[in-house]
């Protein structure tokens, strides 16, 4: 009796050399031969028969080896192949049998896969129909045409991990470069869940918008219509109108340079002006602060406790509309007299946010009047006065964000009108580079994620490739009919396909090897039971009427805790885990 290594490897050679599964009488004599006299010795006298001679009859020889490629893997033969066997048949090196048998040794990979799966079909058909009686040579010959090995998951992994890699890129580069961007960190205050933890939509859809505001603040900065979407010509544009504008410093510069001293007077402003700018913005800062610690010593404390933030005034604080916090001839802030420091929660917090307030405005005042000085001395030199009065709104405005606006010539001593030309030259210019500065920050983080997300859409084209249809990860995801891949994804929470789901198609949800599966009995529930190995990553495969439901550890013992099972949940619509299968990081129908 035939050994059954030597029967399977018949099948083998039926179907690669004639493209169907063995009759049972012919696997049976083929195998005995084997056995007996070697692969080597026998492979000539398989492959001159009758069925050949009629398969052979009228092909060339190309059409002949090509058909081998065909019925062993379902495949046209390459182009390199088929040139190379093609001239081993022609020369008498290999007869066409001997070739079918290099070609299935050497097949490795998906071909290998499909090979196995034809195979394996063909043995189910020789098992069942391949008494001469019952054997039907057309549909047997379709047993093997239409097996497939569906999903090859050696070669289907790597694309996967490659696929995760270019997604986890993505959104490491969204957390931690595009989301501490200084305008798009604004926006997510605003409009994120929670902001600090925006997920990677927010951050992308915060990015998008601030975007958009900023080609508008360029285009409002600049003297041309719109900025061009095109990198290259909106960095021309910006070029252009720099240019533009340095040549309007210029020119104001040489009208005053006609006023001796007047363009280092300027100078002396403008320094000033920045220097005004940070203490403003400081102090807006400090006062944010001192208004939050102001209301956290309210929560920890019984009486009612209000900040005066304006520089000057002995009392900071109050409780209770008496002086609370107070300021020292040192100018330090301290409680006032009477009160005991143990009393009160808080108080060290409030104290330091009080003194950081008090030292702000200190420094508004004083920057406040250097800067005033400076606008002074610019308009007495050019109007040649010495009483030019500079206040806020006389001569300057300061806008809710701290930043100062020059305007000399609404001073009460009259007009200062080519210092105004040069400062708002200046002026333009700064607007100008802070625009485009912001803008370009922004453009730059968002060619960078562009180029990311074209990375992801490769590695998603590449499942194509595969015989693989991709289907995104998400709540009612349908089946579709096809191969379908889904890729296991925690951050979706918890999820449901829709029936479907394995009916047609080798469908197949990768969830990596990080995962054992566990079983839940009938009687057993996962919320309150101890189940599983606390030591172990575990995904619960439980029944839930039609329905299978698979419950994934967001940790090892989550399963086990007391407080309940933390993870989340996939449910598979009309579909019984007995038939669901996990191996190889793959969830499938068995």
């Amino acid at each position: 009796m035939a050994t059954q290594e030597s029967l399977d490897r018949v099948q083998q050679l039926y179907v690669a050399y004639y493209g169907r599964p063995a009759d049972q009488e012919g696997q049976e004599y083929w195998a005995d031969r084997l056995d007996a006299e070697g692969e080597g010795a026998i492979i000539n006298a398989f492959g001159n028969s009758e069925e050949y001679a009629a398969l052979a009859e009228g092909e060339g020889n190309a059409t002949l080896v090509n058909s081998i490629f065909m019925q062993a893997f379902g495949r046209n033969a390459d182009a390199e192949g088929l040139v190379y066997y093609t001239g081993v048949l022609e020369s008498g090196e290999k007869s066409l049998a001997e070739i079918a048998l290099t070609i299935i040794n050497a097949a490795s990979g998906f071909d290998r896969n499909q090979f196995d799966a034809k195979v394996e079909a063909a043995a189910a058909y020789t098992a069942d129909f391949g008494a001469a009686a019952d054997y039907d040579l057309v549909a047997a010959k379709e047993v093997v045409a239409n097996a497939e090995g569906g999903l090859y998951t050696p070669e289907l992994t790597p694309s996967i991990e490659a696929y995760q890699a270019a997604q986890q890129a993505v959104s490491d580069y969204l957390q931690n470069e595009v989301a501490v961007n200084e305008a798009v960190a604004e926006n997510l205050e605003a409009t994120a869940i929670d902001a600090d933890e925006p997920t990677d939509t927010e951050i992308q859809t915060a990015l998008t918008a601030e975007l958009a505001a900023a080609v508008v603040d360029v285009e409002a900065e600049a003297d041309f219509a719109a900025l061009d979407e095109t990198a290259s010509v909106a960095a021309a544009q910006i070029a252009a109108q720099k240019e533009a504008y340095a040549d309007a410093v210029t020119e104001a510069k040489a009208t005053v340079s006609e006023t001796t001293g007047l363009q280092a007077a300027i100078n002396s402003l403008l320094a000033a002006e920045g220097r005004l700018e940070m203490a403003l913005k400081a102090e807006l800062a400090t006062n944010q602060a001192l208004v939050g610690e102001a209301a956290r010593a309210n929560a920890l404390n019984a009486e009612a406790i209000a900040v005066d933030t304006i520089a000057g005034n002995d009392v900071l604080a109050t409780i209770d509309g008496a002086s609370f916090l107070v300021v020292n001839t040192d100018g330090e802030v301290v409680l006032a007299d009477g009160l005991t420091a143990s009393d009160y929660e808080g108080l060290d917090a409030l104290i330091s946010a009080a003194q950081a307030q008090y030292d702000a405005e200190t420094a508004v005042a004083t920057r406040t009047e250097l800067f005033e000085t400076a606008a002074e001395r610019v308009i007495n030199l050019e109007q040649d006065v010495e009483n030019g009065d500079v206040t806020q709104g006389n001569g300057y405005t300061v806008d809710v964000e701290g930043n100062v606006t020059i305007e000399l010539t609404s001073a009460g001593t009259g007009t200062a009108p080519n210092s105004q030309a040069l400062l708002n030259a200046e002026a333009d210019v700064a607007a100008f580079d802070k625009a485009v500065a912001a803008y370009e920050e922004l453009a730059a983080l968002q060619s960078e994620y562009d180029g990311l997300i074209e990375a992801v859409e490769e590695a998603e084209a590449a499942f194509a490739d595969m015989d693989v249809n991709f289907v995104k990860y998400a709540d009612n995801a349908v089946s579709t009919g096809e191969n379908d891949l889904f890729i296991f994804d925690e951050d979706e929470g918890n999820v449901t396909f829709q029936a479907g789901f394995g009916n047609e198609g080798e469908d197949q949800i990768f969830i990596g090897d990080s995962f054992t599966r566990v079983d839940v009995a009938a009687d057993e529930t996962l919320n309150t039971d101890d189940l599983g190995d606390s030591g172990v990553l575990e995904v619960f495969f439980a029944q839930d009427a039609g329905d299978a439901v698979l419950s994934f550890e967001g940790k090892a013992f989550a399963g086990n805790a007391e407080t309940g099972f933390d993870g989340v949940t996939l449910t598979l619509t009309g579909v019984n885990i007995d038939d669901l299968q996990l191996e190889n990081g793959y969830i499938s129908m068995a």
